[in-house]
């Protein structure tokens, strides 16, 4: 009879256990419902609550910085990244459940702390953050009475890997550390951009039609394409393939402003290719229009028998294209000692 007891006592028990584990996962559905791309904000008022035991899931916490005044390059970078890592899982994980075949009721939720916000300064103080960006992982818990002290902090890839690649070193890792399934990058498609394009493609294909003789004349012309084809060099010499195939962020910041060029001739920012380009460009373009345009106004002030305007016109023009490719140079090879110190050439301090 006592062993009767002890069975029906264990087995009300177990479904009691049950019970709290299903309606925690519930609650923490619910919440993420609630927050922006399933993610749970973390706040002063709810973080005891939300990351309090009794679960049988995993929570991954990410406290960040994203206000521009911080400073956080790497925060601003991976807001995208964390959002998207969260959408992968519940695009194929409703319920944020991994698989009640083989693991039960045991899932993944998401939840952030952006300190850009404010309301959550218990919230960092209680994780003791002393930088950011930060990843913690709280997880499954069945004692009702432990604290929420119990978490491990996670790996963050470095800098060297952003965007999609840095989201899918993530994936892989929370796929192999959470024994989870069917966890794959998703990027969902933008129909807003895609039917833009399509009109956008649409009426070029009809003005193309309606104007193909401006058109077949356009394509036949060489100095457009030698514009083009200059143009295209200029671009991928400065590095617009390494912005896209690295991902990189479009500017940084410091304790003094924002930052333009990144030393070192491995990494850079997305805006130093605009700006080196730009230089290049307008060397490029002083020295066609010194090539071309100073020998065509010398030539139409001769024809009008302008001797003296003509030679006046060439050396105004000669000083103020050599001007212009003196501080322009200048400018380029002080973007060169900002990538390597060691450079040591230059025109002006």
């Amino acid at each position: 009879m006592k062993l009767h007891t002890n069975s029906i006592i264990f087995m009300l028990l177990s479904i009691w256990t049950l019970v709290v584990e299903c309606a925690s996962n519930k609650k923490l559905l619910k919440e993420a419902k609630k927050g922006n791309n399933n993610i749970i904000k973390l706040t002063d008022d709810n973080f005891r609550t939300v990351l309090k035991p009794t679960r049988d899931s995993h929570i991954v916490v990410f406290l960040t910085a994203t206000q521009n005044d911080i400073g956080c390059t790497l925060c601003q970078a991976m807001e995208e990244e964390y959002n998207l890592l969260a959408e992968s899982w519940f695009k194929t994980h409703p319920d944020g459940i991994n698989n009640k075949d083989t693991t039960g009721d045991r899932g993944l939720f998401f939840a952030k702390a952006d300190y850009s916000d404010g309301g959550n300064t218990l919230v960092f103080q209680h994780f003791k953050a002393s930088q950011v960006p930060l990843l913690y992982v709280f997880g499954p818990e069945s004692d009702p009475n432990a604290n929420i002290n119990t978490f491990q902090q996670l790996n963050i890839p470095s800098t060297s890997s952003s965007g999609d690649e840095r989201v899918n070193m993530l994936i892989n890792s929370f796929t192999h550390y959470f024994e989870l399934e069917n966890y794959k990058l998703f990027k969902p498609i933008d129909y807003v951009s895609r039917t833009i394009t399509t009109l956008s493609l649409i009426g070029v294909l009809f003005l193309m039609k309606k104007f193909s003789n401006i058109v077949f004349m356009v394509i036949q012309s060489r100095i457009l394409w030698a514009c083009f084809s200059t143009f295209f060099i200029i671009i991928m010499c400065n590095g617009y393939m390494f912005n896209k195939i690295r991902g990189s962020i479009y500017a940084g910041r410091s304790q003094s402003g924002i930052e333009y060029f990144q030393a070192g001739m491995q990494n850079q920012y997305a805006i130093e290719t605009q700006i080196v380009s730009f230089i290049y460009g307008t060397l490029a373009m002083s020295a066609l229009l010194m090539a071309k345009l100073i020998p065509y106004s010398y030539t139409y002030f001769m024809k009008k028998q302008k001797q003296y305007n003509a030679a006046l016109s060439a050396v105004i023009l000669t000083f103020l294209f050599l001007t212009i490719i003196f501080f322009f140079s200048s400018a380029l090879m002080y973007v060169f000692r900002l990538k390597h110190g060691g450079y040591p050439f230059k025109f002006l301090k």
